[in-house]
């Protein structure tokens, strides 16, 4: 299953707030919010990571879970 996705935005304040316009109706708000990125989720885990870039194309970042690091690998 996936931790958490991590996407590329050109401005992340007008990211935000899009995506909270969207997400907020789920139960999903901003988690944590540093200058270069911010964290949706619910509760204390963010999940859905914007990240202010310039780099064309823009990175994706998916990171997955696993009950342990033995199942993991």
């Amino acid at each position: 299953m996936f931790d958490h996705v991590g996407i590329g935005v050109s401005n992340q304040e007008k990211s935000k707030a899009f995506f909270l316009r969207a997400l907020t109706p789920l139960g999903i708000g901003v988690v944590m919010d540093v200058s270069h990125a911010v964290g949706l989720g619910r509760g204390q885990k963010p999940a859905f990571w914007l990240g202010k870039t310039d780099d064309r194309p823009v990175p994706l970042h998916v990171e997955s879970t696993a009950e342990d690091r033995k199942t993991g690998r």
